[in-house]
């Protein structure tokens, strides 16, 4: 969870370095505010402020920055979020990297709540394949529909984590 803190961190950074360096920055409708309301949001997101996140969205409509700051909106509201809504954020932000980031998270949901069925139908979407969390529901989602050990996966999957993990422990 903190690595993609700092990922999203440093991909935010880099992004408003680009857009504000760039040549049509300058001609930008007013893109100074939505640049100020995008750092706006990723204190609030840091903050986990739901409310703060939901009322700052629709100012950042159709700005360069929007996937991220409906990615970070979407992110803290998983929880109780209608499957409408993030059937919408992967359509309206199919490819990007904000789509696969929530994707994992959703994966990460869908196994807390035991939910295999909906998991199997979104984990071949999840393209980076770069959450042992994940992995380890997917073992667990494997075993189940199938019947196949997956125990030696687990320990390996598991022991790699640097940290405990509510996922893998559960499977193993």
């Amino acid at each position: 969870m903190q690595f993609s803190t700092i990922l999203t961190s440093i991909t935010l950074l880099a992004t408003l370095v680009c857009v504000t360096a760039s040549p049509g920055h300058a001609q930008g409708r007013n893109d100074a505010h939505s640049d100020e309301i995008v750092l706006e949001m990723a204190q609030a997101y840091k903050q986990r402020d739901r409310q703060r996140l939901t009322n700052l969205l629709p100012q950042v409509r159709g700005t360069l920055l929007e996937p991220w700051a409906a990615y970070w909106e979407l992110s803290l509201r998983l929880d109780t979020a209608r499957l409408a809504d993030i059937q919408d954020f992967m359509s309206r932000f199919r490819g990007t990297y904000q789509e696969d980031r929530l994707r994992a998270e959703w994966l990460l949901q869908l196994g807390r709540n035991r939910d295999w069925a909906a998991f199997d139908r979104e984990y071949p979407k999840f393209r980076m394949n770069d959450d042992r969390s994940v992995l380890c529901y997917a073992f667990w989602a494997e075993h189940l529909r199938t019947g196949v050990d997956v125990q030696s996966r687990v320990a390996e999957n598991w022991l790699a984590l640097k940290e405990t993990d509510e996922a893998c422990a559960s499977v193993a």
